[in-house]
Formats: C-alpha cells, structure tokens, sequence
C-alpha cells in the first residue's frame, strides 16, 4: 500500500500494556489505542497522561503521513541512555482520536508487555493472535 493510499482504523485496546526503556516504565496504560497504519497488525497508541511525558524531550524531527498529519518526534532519555526519534505525536492530526497519544518506535524500546506477557515482535492483532497452546501439534 503506497503511503497515498494509506488508511488507518482505531480501536480501544482491552490490555494492559507497559513499555520499557533502560530498567524504566516509560509509559503503563489500560487505554491505549490500536492503530491499524498498514492492514498487517496494529501499533499501540497510549494516552499522554499515561507516559512518562518527563523522560520524552521533542527533537525538531518531524514525518509526514496523509491520513495522520505530522509526527512530531522525541528523543527519550533514561539516565545515561537516550534514544532519539523514540517516540511521536500527531498533535495537530487530521484524525482527532490521535492527538493525544503518543506511539513508540517498537525497537528503540527494552521491552513491550500486554497484561504479564512480553510481546517481543509487534503489538498483538486481537482477531488473528493465538497463544502456541492453542496451536495444533507439530507433526512435521
């Protein structure tokens, strides 16, 4: 899908999700959004009030999106660690249930977490997601 095309649908989230940089709980919430920015999986977009806004310093660095306006980048510092362009926010989107969360670059975090299970890939589809237990047998 060319970024022309692109589309975005919102849900609430029905999960607790933390997420981890350096040792820290830079943001733990239970009213994330999940974005679905490309038909794949969803990204997790959580409320500002629920970030550690004090670790996330705004950067100048900007991105932009059609249906989700400009991404205003941060860098996120946790004592001797910085990671720049760590996290956004489309405070002037288009698309007003965005515009006050907040989306983490999935890699530059330490650790993702819905409920007590780490997530270590991208965030969970709620309509596709099956836990191995549920999984048929392997018989190769």
């Amino acid at each position: 899908m060319s970024e022309s095309q692109e589309r975005i649908h919102i849900e609430d989230g029905t999960k607790r999700v933390r997420v981890y940089l350096g040792g820290e709980v830079i943001a733990d919430s239970k009213r994330l959004k999940l974005v679905w920015e490309f038909p794949y999986y969803p990204a997790y977009y959580l409320p500002c009030s629920d970030v550690r806004m004090d670790l996330l310093t705004p950067n100048g660095h900007t991105q932009h999106f059609p249906s989700r306006g400009d991404a205003h980048k941060f860098t996120i510092k946790v004592g001797e660690r910085q990671v720049e362009d760590a996290a956004w926010h489309y405070l002037e989107s288009p698309v007003e249930d965005l515009r006050d969360l907040v989306r983490f670059d999935w890699n530059a975090m330490d650790g993702w977490f819905e409920e007590d299970e780490e997530v270590f890939v991208h965030p969970h589809d709620p309509y596709t997601h099956r836990h191995l237990a549920q999984l048929p047998p392997y018989r190769g």
